[in-house]
């Protein structure tokens, strides 16, 4: 399955996770997509980074996001030195962020510095970076 996404004024959005209404789900879990070959390139508004609000469709608040993208097929790209702010819409719901890049190829291993920039409950980013080839440019990544 390829993952819809729309660019609009130079910001491409991707639709993995926006849903019409509200909807009272809190744990975004590696079964949503298990088993389903997801093909394409993720950008930084996957979680509600950057949301087009044009009222129809918008972002779940997420309180646990545990390797959504784990048996998905390993097909994904992504650059994840453009992901900052990936949480931004999650800023004040997001408690854990586990595994959340399994799955995923990089293009660009890069940890951005502000991606977890905002994020006030976050508590727990166990496993985050784990079994994933990150070499941040052979630069020293501390944690803000």
């Amino acid at each position: 399955m390829d993952i819809e996404s729309e660019v609009v004024d130079g910001i491409t959005f991707d639709y993995l996770f926006h849903y019409p209404g509200n909807y009272n789900i809190r744990k975004l879990d590696n079964s949503i997509y298990a088993g389903i070959n997801l093909v394409g390139t993720l950008h930084d508004n996957v979680f509600g980074g950057r949301l087009k609000s044009d009222g129809t469709y918008r972002i779940v608040d997420f309180t646990v996001i545990e390797a959504p993208f784990e048996n998905s097929g390993n097909q994904i790209m992504c650059d994840l030195s453009s992901m900052g702010k990936v949480f931004n819409n999650l800023q004040s719901t997001l408690l854990q962020a586990k595994g959340v890049l399994k799955g995923l190829r990089f293009t660009n291993s890069t940890i951005p510095i502000d991606i977890f920039e905002g994020c006030t409950v976050l508590n727990s980013i166990e496993g985050f970076f784990a079994n994933e080839y990150i070499t941040n440019n052979g630069q020293e990544y501390i944690f803000p």
